[in-house]
């Protein structure tokens, strides 16, 4: 193999004609040779993509609200908050029958006839205001529904809903990134015996970027699970309840393509620093011990 010189080292031939050929990217190119026709398939990726951040970010509600129906909603929301007495003493009179049921239960009531009587009689008692606590509470969800649908799914109530509904399961894939990376993070202690702390800082940032990807990922599925509560709450009909299904998972997919790309950029840009500080302390370090070797000598 042939050599080539170089300041202060020699280089095999290859490795130079290699180095030679490495160009930096010409991005003016890239923007000029980019044609919008030839990927079609790209190019309507990157319009679902920006209409779901839109969406979730700058779009207005479809649907504007008129004074007649804020006040039916506000007639059905306070025959709502009207029951709360009644569902307050139904709840009240539950609690006290199981109460009841709980000081009647002896020891070894079972096998005493009397008192199976008395548990018997109580437990009937306990159905009858549990039935009644819950009717009452279906009623009011009831009431709520019909007050929502006064308004309707498209509104901005509506949407600002949908978009709690999704940010409350984001933050919950955002815990469960923390979580799961501060359990990495525990374990990684334990195994740094034979390993660096540049290796161990790397490890432990991509092990956050991938659990935290794993979070917004799996925060999609709990959105989905939740929305079709959401539609029946506005008593939705089909087609509208599916096209506000499909925007807003397009919507929530978007949101999280985009924060998935914007981490692994930054926790490449964070393992490149890394990997490149490092570079040079074991240059010094390998540079110092050949200048200063060190020799064992036995007496």
């Amino acid at each position: 193999m042939s050599y080539t010189r170089q300041p202060g080292r020699a280089v095999p031939e290859g490795v130079v004609h290699r180095q030679a050929q490495v160009r930096p990217p010409d991005f003016g190119q890239l923007i000029r040779d980019f044609r919008p026709h030839k990927r079609p398939r790209l190019m309507a990726g990157v319009v679902l993509w920006l209409f779901g951040l839109s969406c979730m970010f700058l779009l207005p509600a479809p649907h504007s609200v008129g004074p007649e129906a804020i006040q039916r909603f506000e007639a059905k929301i306070q025959e709502a908050d009207n029951m709360g007495p009644q569902r307050a003493k139904a709840h009240q009179q539950w609690l006290e029958a199981q109460m009841a049921v709980g000081d009647a239960k002896h020891w070894f009531w079972w096998f005493n006839s009397e008192q199976r009587a008395v548990v018997k009689e109580r437990k009937r008692e306990e159905v009858v205001f549990a039935k009644k606590a819950q009717k009452l509470n279906q009623q009011r969800e009831k009431t709520l529904h019909q007050a929502k649908a006064e308004l309707g799914l498209w509104s901005e109530v509506g949407i600002d809903e949908g978009r709690s509904l999704f940010w409350g399961a984001f933050e919950r894939g955002k815990v469960f990134g923390r979580q799961q990376t501060l359990w990495d993070g525990i374990m990684s202690l334990f195994a740094m015996q034979d390993r660096n702390l540049v290796g161990a800082i790397i490890q432990l940032v991509c092990s956050a970027v991938i659990n935290f990807s794993i979070g917004a990922f799996l925060s999609i599925f709990v959105f989905l699970f939740s929305l079709p509560g959401l539609l029946m709450s506005y008593q939705a009909g089909i087609f509208s309840g599916g096209a506000f299904f499909f925007v807003a998972l397009l919507a929530a997919a978007s949101v999280v393509v985009s924060f998935v790309i914007a981490l692994w950029g930054a926790g490449a840009g964070a393992v490149y620093t890394a990997a490149t500080l490092a570079g040079p302390v074991r240059l010094g370090s390998s540079r110092f011990h050949r200048q200063h070797p060190m020799h064992l000598h036995r007496e």
